[in-house]
C-alpha cells in the first residue's frame, strides 16, 4: 500500500507544476495589465506584477535590503517550522503558551487547564 505521504507529496508536485505552467503561459501571452474573461462574471485571468510580499507589501519599497530581509525572514520561519515538526510535542509548547502579557482573565484558565492533566 502507498504511504499516504507519498500522495501528498505527489498532490503538492503537480500543483506546483500546474501553478507554474499556468504562470509561463501567462506570461507569454498576456502584456501588463491585460485582461481574459474565463468565466464572464465571475474570473478573470490580469497579469500583473508584484515585487513585494502578500498583499503588496513593500511593492513600492526602494529599501535596498528588502530582498535580504524577506530571504531572512524566510530562513527563520524555516527554521523555526522545522524545530517543531522534529519533535511534534512541542507544537502545544509553541501554540499554547500561558498569555506573556500577563492578562489576568487567562491565567486561571491556563492554571485550571494545566492541573486537569
Amino acid at each position: 500500500m502507498v504511504d499516504r505521504r507519498w500522495i501528498a507529496y505527489g498532490a503538492a508536485a503537480g500543483v506546483f507544476a500546474l501553478d507554474r505552467v499556468t504562470k509561463r503561459l501567462v506570461e507569454t501571452h498576456l502584456g501588463f495589465e491585460d485582461t481574459v474573461k474565463a468565466i464572464p462574471g465571475f474570473f478573470d485571468i490580469v497579469r500583473s506584477q508584484n515585487r513585494g510580499v502578500a498583499f503588496g507589501i513593500f511593492n513600492g519599497s526602494a529599501f535596498q535590503w528588502r530582498t535580504a530581509l524577506l530571504v531572512g525572514a524566510s530562513l527563520v520561519a524555516a527554521v523555526v517550522v522545522g524545530w517543531i515538526l522534529r519533535r511534534p510535542e512541542r507544537l502545544g509548547q509553541v501554540t499554547n503558551p500561558p498569555d506573556p502579557g500577563g492578562t489576568p482573565t487567562n491565567l486561571p484558565h491556563w492554571r485550571s487547564a494545566k492541573n486537569a492533566i
